[in-house]
Formats: structure tokens, sequence, C-alpha cells
């Protein structure tokens, strides 16, 4: 999964910061407004990264000195060692990675600091992956259950890339292989009321999006997994 982050950065919110010179009440107030546990301290107009407010850190101090006024500590007491920084082409692996020992990672974007990284974010972006995941695991079940149940013989099928007959196990069958199997064993497989031509759109949708699902680039669009999901209620 030697992929870049983009798609995890997608989940991610553009990055909010301060500066050095910020008071810790207004830190703690851009905190709660925002509804963001880190406050990166970025300074010299966004090119240094010095430091970590936490939540966490002021809300219980806030709790244990009632009364008092939170900008009377030092801003020292508050302030924690910076967080890492990856670049936005970083790998899918070099990102879990330093992010499974840290609370965050900073991400730079055409060398300036874009976004914020948290193992949430990672989880919301994995969540969404594997959701995709499924619903192209029942498709491909579906089909393959449609090739068995109606004795379909897959060697009399030659895959125009290779010049040789397909494999006789559905199981060792590619995703690229199903179009060609439609268009030649489309009645015998049951599918006739089908308009083959939607059939065939489907299916090349649903293939753009899935090999992205399986390489783990970006997504933009959900057509392809819509498709997918057309292709399902379709095959039932």
């Amino acid at each position: 999964m030697n992929q870049d982050i983009q798609l995890i950065q997608s989940f991610a919110k553009a990055l909010i910061c301060a500066d050095s010179s910020a008071s810790i009440k207004k830190v703690y107030n851009v905190m709660l407004s925002e509804d963001i546990p880190y406050l990166p301290i970025i300074d010299h107009k966004g090119k240094s990264n010095v430091g970590l407010y936490k939540r966490k850190d002021l809300f219980e101090w806030l709790i244990k000195n009632p009364g008092k006024e939170i900008d009377s500590v030092p801003k020292d007491k508050f302030k924690r060692k910076a967080l890492p920084v990856i670049d936005i082409n970083s790998s899918f692996n070099e990102t879990v990675s330093i992010i499974n020992s840290n609370s965050a990672i900073l991400v730079k974007t055409d060398g300036k600091f874009s976004h914020l990284i948290s193992p949430r974010t990672v989880a919301n972006a994995l969540e969404k992956y594997s959701s995709g995941f499924r619903v192209f695991e029942s498709l491909e079940r579906l089909i393959r259950d449609k090739i068995i149940d109606n004795n379909i013989e897959l060697t009399e099928i030659i895959d125009s890339a290779s010049k040789k007959p397909l494999k006789s196990d559905p199981e060792r069958l590619e995703f690229r292989h199903y179009s060609l199997i439609f268009e030649k064993k489309q009645k015998e497989m049951g599918l006739s009321h089908i308009d083959k031509k939607v059939l065939t759109k489907y299916l090349e949708t649903a293939m753009q999006y899935r090999n992205a699902l399986m390489h783990f680039r970006l997504i933009v669009r959900n057509k392809g997994l819509e498709d997918a999901q057309k292709l399902i209620k379709l095959l039932q």
C-alpha cells in the first residue's frame, strides 16, 4: 500500500493552529468552538512547528483551579513537544507507523502545514474503505454463484488480454473477466432480461472504483460504488 495519504487527509479538517503569542484563554476558546482536541503552535507565519496544546491539559487545569484565570499560568506549563510532520506524498504504511506512537501528526502540502491527522481520522478513512470492500465482496460472490449455479464452462471463454482460456475455477477469476463472461454467457447465466449495455457500463465504472479501492487511492466520486450496488440488485 505504498500510496500517498490523500485518502486519509480527505477525512481531516483543514489545519487550525495558533502562534506562540496567543493567550491560553484564546487557545482554549478556539478548541471549544472548533471542537478540536489538539492545537499546534506554528510560528513565523506558518513556517515553524514549535509545539502543541492539548485541550485535555487545559480542561484538567480549569477543573482543578475553579475561579482562577488560566492566563495567569505560564504558557510553557501547557506547551507540549511539537507533533511529527509528514509530507503529503508519504506512504500509507509510514503514516500509520508514525501515528501509532503519536497522538497526531501534521501534514505538509507544497511546503505548508495543511492538515492534522489523528488516529480517529485514520479510523474514519478505513471505515469508509472497509464498507466499499464489503460491497465488492458481495458483488463478486453473487457473480461467482451465478457461474457455479448455471454450470458455466469458463474454459470456453478466451481472455482477450492473455489469449488463453479462463481458469475453470470461478474463485480464480479477476474482476476484469466478468464483463467478458457476461458478454459470452449472459443468457446461460439467466441474465438475458438485463440490457447488456447496462451490465457493461456498470461493470466498467465499478471496476474503476474497485481498482482505486484496492490500491488505497483517493476516490472523489462514489459513482463506481453506486453502480456496484446497482449490479448487486440486478443480480439478486
